[in-house]
């Protein structure tokens, strides 16, 4: 049997809504935190000074979703943000977690966005904005996979899986890593990028949920026990933990969880529901800060 496109985002939307209903229960247990409770991490009192002692900043964008096929400007502009406003604001580490479409770092769709699949030269223009401005020599850059980078992957071995190519990180990490980052004063910085891309990856519309298989399960599992002698860690990938399932009896935000050392969840993604949804952000009930920020497609952040 032939699905029609209308049938195919139909079943798309119901799957949708069965993982969403599946995971309410998470959602509402957060309702009532409280984002100015004050969560102890360690016994350490830091006093601030008008020095840059015992501080460290650092950026994050998702969903850039570079296209040949729509808004040049956002391949221009993402060089200027490469090449300016890093160079302002000088952070120790960029996270840019997930594709090049909605915390994507690409868009991988048809002219028409009805259909899907890696376009090289999408890729290029992303590797090419970091090449040119020099960008590694001046910053730690960690990136990471979205659903959209994983449009269409037979496996990770693919020809196509272009994130092992033209990425900072896919050449050494195909999935899941840690970077711990010293700091002046001696502490480390873990940060934790999650992977929770499927496994082939499907065609659109097909992978907008998240899914932990259990080999993925079980390295996180493993990051989470190496952090610890970080003073702290910094988690972040595409999915909302809303839209990740996993193998297993344990939530990821348990799995974060186990991580005694985590501070903050980092995601993007949904793209503020076209607008719906500006505050997205809770406090869990593990005290872990799950922050998802917008997309830089459209609306720059």
């Amino acid at each position: 049997m032939i699905l029609s496109n209308t049938s195919l985002l139909l079943l798309s939307f119901l799957i949708l809504v069965s993982v969403m209903v599946q995971n309410l229960s998470h959602v509402i247990s957060c309702q009532d935190c409280n984002l100015s409770e004050s969560v102890k991490f360690n016994e350490k009192i830091v006093n601030i000074t008008d020095t840059f002692t015992n501080l460290f900043w650092f950026l994050q964008i998702s969903d850039i979703h570079i296209s040949i096929f729509h808004d040049p400007e956002r391949i221009q502009e993402f060089n200027k943000f490469c090449n300016e406003t890093v160079d302002i604001i000088k952070p120790s580490v960029v996270i840019a977690s997930g594709k090049l479409h909605g915390g994507d770092l690409t868009d991988a769709k048809d002219r028409n966005e009805l259909g899907s699949q890696q376009y090289e030269e999408e890729w290029k223009h992303y590797w090419n904005a970091l090449q040119s401005t020099h960008i590694t020599n001046r910053t730690i850059w960690l990136d990471t996979r979205g659903n959209h980078d994983n449009f269409n992957l037979q496996s990770l071995d693919s020809p196509v899986n272009y994130f092992r190519h033209y990425s900072v990180q896919g050449a050494r990490y195909p999935r899941s890593y840690s970077h711990h980052l010293k700091l002046p004063n001696g502490e480390v910085a873990a940060f934790v990028a999650l992977d929770a891309c499927l496994d082939p990856g499907p065609r659109r519309p097909f992978n907008f949920i998240g899914v932990l298989d259990s080999p993925e399960l079980e390295h996180v599992e493993r990051i989470a026990r190496g952090n610890v002698n970080a003073t702290y860690s910094v988690w972040f990938g595409h999915y909302p933990t809303s839209t990740i399932l996993t193998q297993g009896s344990q939530h990821v935000r348990d799995i974060i969880g186990q991580d005694k050392k985590a501070m903050v969840y980092l995601c993007g993604h949904l793209h503020q529901l076209g607008g719906a949804i500006t505050q997205m952000y809770t406090r869990q009930q593990n005290g872990i800060l799950e922050l998802e920020l917008a997309d830089w497609k459209l609306s720059r952040m």
